[in-house]
């Protein structure tokens, strides 16, 4: 700012020209009288038009990164968001199939037990049956027996849902932080 009102009108350049034309009128003994002292009194206006260039160039600079970092920002929480919502459809639709599983194995356990506990008719499948080749008085009895018995087949579906549930669940946290 010193420097600007050091220099005499005569000696600007194109590029300070305009700065000097609205620089206050000092009294002369402030005004520099030697070349040396025009010399520096330029070189000082030329710094400092070029640090405040210099100086709008990194305001400029710092507004625009601000501003696409809020854009980013922006754009990165909408994702968020639409990420979050795809994984609740997902998990509604893996809760909903888990329902279905269980229902499902339900039916069948009920299907299996009332199978065992109801009373036989005149249309159901004979336990036993006679064999007339061996012998009139011989009977032989049918009994459906396994090796796995269904409590253990309900308990082992259970667990391994539950299992499958807690692998795809642990799948989705550890594919979020990816």
């Amino acid at each position: 700012m010193y420097a600007r009102a050091l220099i005499p009108a005569g000696y600007a350049t194109t590029q300070t020209a305009a700065t000097l034309k609205a620089t206050v009128s000092l009294p002369p003994n402030v005004r520099p009288t030697t070349t040396a002292e025009q010399y520096w009194a330029a070189r000082a206006l030329t710094a400092e038009t070029l640090l405040s260039a210099k100086l709008a160039h990194q305001n400029e600079l710092m507004d625009l990164s601000s501003a696409e970092e809020e854009k980013r920002a922006r754009e990165i929480s909408l994702l968020q968001r639409r990420h979050e919502e795809r994984n609740s459809r997902l998990e509604m639709l893996v809760i909903l199939l888990l329902c279905c599983l269980v229902a499902t194995v339900a039916a069948i356990v009920h299907s299996h037990s009332s199978a065992r506990h109801a009373a036989p008719t005149g249309w159901s499948i004979p336990t036993h049956f006679t064999i007339p080749i061996l012998s009139p008085f011989t009977s032989v009895v049918e009994h459906e027996t396994s090796a796995v018995s269904t409590r253990l087949l309900v308990a082992s579906a259970a667990i391994t849902a539950v299992l499958a549930y807690a692998c795809f669940r642990y799948w989705i946290v550890h594919a979020r932080k990816r």
